[in-house]
């Protein structure tokens, strides 16, 4: 049984559809280390990482999962934000922060660097992808510790070797506007691994917005916050709808996805007004309405509150921040490493 069979209620199809449109990577740094045994690299930060392992094989251990993972060729992990982790050759090497590796090592324009020992080499396309939305993009209450789509994996197909390879050919080719282009192919390596995680694990994880899913009077509260995000829910409003018992229904949303229904509707929200403040010039007031708030205030508050800059600020920065890019982007010799290394803001939040 898969996602596909267990899920196939037309309120629970218009969710995941939602979901997966809701991705959006909004900025990447990618590298192609190779690392020759004994070699151990650590990451941590608040961005979401993936790693692709080209040829060889490797030890993957995440923070606060109780067991490393073992990856293979064709093997692509996705660790979402906030999850230190460490990859490595053998579980008792010690590790090197990957930056003071990349630093040490120098990686060329293509992101391309060797790190390591002289023993068997493990060669990767590794990236890190800050997400639209951040913590607001429901998305985040989604994922688990890791995601691991296997090469061999019936999900996986051919596209993790053609995505991979796509992107790293537009890394190689060092054309200009390339960054756009990247970051898109992050984008697509990204939702695709979300949605293999999807189709695999629909039917089986115990708590989370998938198991949320399955479970009728939780599911369709969800799918009515989802079509009418503007409304005036309440648990109780929620349960008369669904003609259920108010406590059994908060007690479950809870259990399931580990917040009451009242959180989850304002960072969904939220999400909603962060993309339309991004792709739109509706008046923050109309925006406001929109998603259920009487007034431009109370709105202004709980937006601030919730991403820690008014709505205002946040179509600022977010614009400023576009118009940069386009401008970087028009010298050709703008590189990913280049702008990773000096300290962009993928590097901040520690990549």
């Amino acid at each position: 049984m898969d996602a596909v069979s267990s899920l196939r209620e037309p309120w629970q199809e218009t969710l995941f559809a939602d979901l997966l449109q809701s991705i959006r990577v909004r900025r990447s740094v990618c590298f192609r280390p190779t690392f020759g045994a004994p070699w151990s690299s650590r990451l941590a930060g608040t961005v979401t990482h993936f790693h692709y392992v080209v040829s060889g094989t490797c030890w993957l251990h995440v923070g606060g999962m109780p067991e490393p993972t073992r990856l293979c060729a064709g093997d692509l992990v996705v660790v979402p934000p906030g999850r230190p982790h460490t990859i490595c050759d053998s579980l008792g090497t010690p590790s090197a922060d990957f930056f003071e590796l990349v630093n040490a090592h120098g990686a060329d324009s293509s992101g391309a660097l060797r790190a390591g020992g002289c023993g068997a080499l493990t060669s990767f396309l590794c990236g890190a992808l800050v997400l639209e939305n951040g913590a607001a993009n429901v998305l985040m209450s989604v994922l688990p510790p890791l995601i691991h789509v296997r090469g061999r994996a019936q999900s996986a197909g051919m596209w993790q070797e053609a995505i991979a390879g796509h992107l790293v050919e537009e890394l190689q080719t060092g054309k200009a506007y390339r960054e756009p282009v990247v970051t898109r192919f992050a984008d697509i390596l990204f939702i695709q691994a979300v949605r293999a995680y999807l189709y695999e694990n629909a039917h089986r994880v115990p708590t989370g917005w998938l198991a949320a899913l399955r479970d009728r009077r939780v599911g369709q509260a969800v799918a009515l916050m989802h079509s009418h995000p503007e409304g005036r829910w309440t648990v109780d409003g929620l349960a008369k709808r669904l003609a259920v018992s108010r406590s059994a229904l908060a007690e479950k949303f809870s259990q399931l996805l580990g917040e009451p229904p009242h959180r989850y509707l304002a960072r969904l929200r939220f999400n909603i007004a962060s993309e339309r403040l991004r792709t739109t010039d509706d008046k923050i007031a109309s925006i406001a309405v929109s998603i259920g708030y009487k007034s431009l205030a109370a709105f202004s508050k709980a937006f601030k509150h919730q991403l820690g800059m008014s709505p205002i600020e946040y179509r600022k920065i977010v614009r400023l921040s576009s118009a940069n890019e386009m401008t970087a982007r028009g010298n050709q010799h703008s590189v990913h490493v280049d702008c990773a290394v000096s300290g962009s803001d993928l590097v901040g939040q520690g990549f």
